[in-house]
């Protein structure tokens, strides 16, 4: 005679029994479960109240595959997902967004693989889509007052505060400070600063500048104090700073620093290193950078996006949800080369 256990082993509870025991069929239970559209919030806590009760929990491997065959049955071969530009005509440069290396690239090839197709649009053009990706937006910009309620919504990097709740695919700004700083500590370099300005800083969500803190703290002869670089006779303080500190690399998210540098009196990489937090098309040539995979970050946006519609999530997210894609060393002469080990 088999055992309790090997018998609770073989009868699993399943969609099915929650059903019989609901007295629903088996796709009700499912939209219930999953929280879609369909069945009447009241019904369907009656039948996740049921699905406790039971001890019922969802199989990870049916789920995923379900996913994906919803995902094939579901996904409109012409949907429209708007990308909401909230520049005006004069903007910075790294708001200037490109096709070919920036988030755009990677927005319009994911769009283009699942069935999507983007359209650029302004405040006024959002009625009847599905899908909305926010691109970074100036400072202060508030979208509080538009209706997401039958959007699937996404933002890209921190810049935007209001809403707060709306998914979000990002450069990995601490890991990317991270993996900067510990380089530039395997080549020797002793006292590395970090240059910031504080736009750069708030849409990041200062993670950039955590994780320089953060080591800092736990590689107390390897840093100086970070620099806020602000204000009018900017250069003069800058050189001020290196008198003072003595940075012998510089890490930064300033894409005109290397030519500060170079112009108050400084070789690169024979007096300071310095290395770019971001890929920039018309940055110094030669600078060593750590590309942030724009393109990666805007396809995971453009996924977040999809998902949210393949599983019918319109509106908000109650709670933040948050992509990050890590970034990766690019090689330059603005930083000495790592040194050549020798064969044993």
């Amino acid at each position: 005679m088999p055992s309790s256990r090997t018998s609770a082993r073989a009868r699993p509870i399943t969609t099915h029994t929650v059903a019989q025991a609901a007295g629903v069929n088996v796709s009700t239970v499912s939209r219930a479960l999953r929280g879609v559209r369909g069945v009447s919030p009241a019904e369907a806590e009656r039948i996740r109240a049921i699905a406790r009760r039971l001890g019922y929990r969802p199989n990870p491997f049916i789920a995923a595959f379900n996913a994906q065959v919803r995902s094939y049955r579901c996904a409109p071969t012409t949907a429209t997902i708007a990308l909401l530009d909230c520049w005006p005509a004069a903007r910075p440069s790294w708001a200037s967004f490109d096709d070919s290396v920036d988030y755009i690239g990677g927005i319009n090839r994911r769009a283009d693989a699942l069935g999507y197709q983007i359209e650029r649009v302004r405040l006024a053009d959002l009625d009847g889509l599905a899908g909305l990706l926010v691109l970074p937006v100036p400072e202060n910009t508030d979208l509080s007052a538009l209706d997401f309620s039958q959007l699937a919504c996404a933002t890209i990097d921190f810049s935007l505060q209001r809403p707060l709740g709306m998914r979000r695919a990002s450069a990995n700004y601490y890991h990317n400070m991270w993996l900067a700083l510990t380089t530039l500590g395997s080549r020797g370099y002793r006292r590395i600063g970090y240059v910031m300005t504080r736009l750069s800083s708030q849409r990041q969500d200062n993670l950039s500048l955590a994780a320089f803190l953060a080591f800092r703290l736990s590689h107390p002869h390897t840093c100086v104090a970070p620099y806020l670089s602000e204000g009018r006779d900017y250069r003069t303080k800058l050189a001020k700073w290196m008198d003072r500190d003595r940075p012998d690399a510089v890490v930064t998210n300033d894409l005109v620093l290397p030519d500060d540098i170079v112009a108050v009196g400084r070789r690169m990489p024979q007096d300071v290193a310095g290395v770019l937090m971001a890929r920039q098309t018309n940055q110094m040539p030669g600078v060593t950078y750590i590309d942030e995979d724009y393109q990666e970050v805007g396809a995971q946006a453009v996924d977040m996006i999809v998902d949210a519609i393949h599983r019918n999530e319109f509106g908000l997210p109650r709670t933040l949800i948050v992509h990050f894609v890590d970034g990766f060393w690019q090689e330059g002469s603005t930083v000495r080369p790592a040194p050549t080990v020798r064969p044993t």
